[in-house]
């Protein structure tokens, strides 16, 4: 059996027919990639190199697929690694199974104490206060070529096979006051799929036909539905950005406490853009001092992990040299 037989005969081929619009959109250009995917079906093909040579560059980008794809799940796992109420269980299962006395009761202490810390308000407002970028007032006049607005403020049910807003639609909202405003003057959605769990969802779509049901129209709504992490929506954006021959400035939409790790994603692009935060976290207070900063909240413990997300993320980012 040839190395091409075994290569169609194993589903190799189906995967990679699976990532090749995604390669095509990360990875070069479309045209260029699209191309050398193309089988030579020609009756000379079968005593030429051509094969040989195709079947290399076909194995090349499958096993970059299949790099990317690990990347990705490995990413999800330490992401789960990070939330602190993770660290908080695996101190307290430690010391339910620990036989020595004073390791158990200190290691009780000690998940009591983070529990404490990481559910507090108080805390919380102070490091995020100096970290999510500050609100920004646009002048009626001010106007930019689009406004770019990343997605993660829609939820998908799966067996249920439903889309729907959560709490960082903020971002849908302003995106479609500025435009109505005439602030942007196109909207491009960088918003694809980056759930663990398979299926054929795209929030960019549903975005787009919500944005359609406002009044706005189609022509000026540009999609990007394959990025699954944020750093892809800089390079897909870009993307679409130089196919519509827009030179910016452009506007970045998304929640206070992303645009930091968002903006120098997207500057390392070489895009023009101004960062426009919504969804912001430390703004929320209701005047009640037991609330806002003594209370435990398990709000704010979901709220550390989307900080500690963003901080080290962008850490990472800027170490491997993305941001």
């Amino acid at each position: 059996m040839s190395r091409f037989e075994i290569f169609f005969n194993t589903g190799a081929w189906r995967a990679l027919r699976i990532t090749k619009c995604f390669l095509c959109v990360t990875r070069c250009s479309p045209v260029s990639l699209c191309k050398s995917m193309q089988t030579d079906t020609s009756p000379k093909s079968k005593s030429t190199p051509f094969k040989v040579v195709g079947f290399r560059q076909q194995n090349k980008l499958y096993s970059q697929a299949l790099i990317i794809t690990n990347m990705f799940l490995l990413g999800k796992l330490f992401l789960l690694l990070l939330k602190p109420l993770t660290w908080i269980i695996v101190i307290f299962l430690i010391a339910l199974i620990s036989k020595n006395p004073k390791r158990k009761k200190r290691l009780f202490v000690i998940s009591f104490v983070l529990l404490l810390f990481f559910s507090n308000p108080f805390f919380f407002r102070i490091l995020a206060k100096a970290y999510e970028k500050k609100p920004v007032v646009l002048l009626l006049h001010e106007k930019y070529e689009a406004g770019i607005v990343l997605g993660g403020f829609v939820s998908y049910n799966v067996k249920k096979d439903e889309a729907y807003f959560n709490a960082a639609s903020d971002r849908f909202i302003e995106t479609a006051l500025l435009y109505k405003r005439g602030n942007i003057g196109r909207i491009i959605i960088a918003a694809g799929n980056g759930y663990v769990v398979k299926h054929n969802f795209q929030e960019a779509s549903f975005i787009k036909n919500r944005l359609v049901e406002l009044g706005i129209p189609q022509a000026d709504i540009f999609t990007d539905g394959l990025s699954r992490n944020t750093y892809e929506n800089a390079v897909n954006s870009k993307k679409i950005c130089d196919s519509l021959h827009l030179n910016g400035p452009f506007l970045l939409i998304s929640s206070a406490m992303h645009l930091p790790r968002a903006e120098n994603l997207f500057i390392k692009q070489k895009l023009d853009i101004r960062s426009y935060p919504c969804d912001f976290m430390t703004s929320g207070i209701a005047n009640n001092f037991w609330e806002d900063y003594l209370l435990p909240s398990t709000i704010t413990l979901n709220n550390w992990d989307i900080f500690i997300k963003e901080v080290i993320g962008l850490v990472i980012y800027k170490i491997i040299g993305r941001a």
